[in-house]
C-alpha cells in the first residue's frame, strides 16, 4: 500500500490511516514515519491537520476522495 505523504510501498500492516477530518470522516494512509511527521510541530504537513488546515484542505480536494 502507497504511502500519501512520501508515496512509498508498504506492507499493509506498516501503513497507518490519518484522520485529516473527523465529520464527515476522511481519512489517508500513511506510513508510521509520516505519520509521526503528521503530528509534528514543525508545520511541514498543516494542511493534513484535522483541527488546522485538513477541513480546508478536504474541501479544495474533495474530488481526489471519490
Amino acid at each position: 500500500m502507497k504511502c500519501y505523504v512520501c508515496e512509498q510501498t508498504f506492507p499493509e500492516s506498516e501503513i497507518e490511516r490519518h484522520h485529516v477530518m473527523y465529520s464527515p470522516e476522511y481519512v489517508v494512509p500513511v506510513c508510521k514515519s509520516c505519520h509521526n511527521d503528521i503530528h509534528a510541530d514543525n508545520g511541514m504537513l498543516d494542511h493534513l491537520d484535522p483541527y488546522g488546515d485538513g477541513p480546508e484542505w478536504v474541501a479544495s480536494n474533495h474530488d481526489s476522495f471519490e
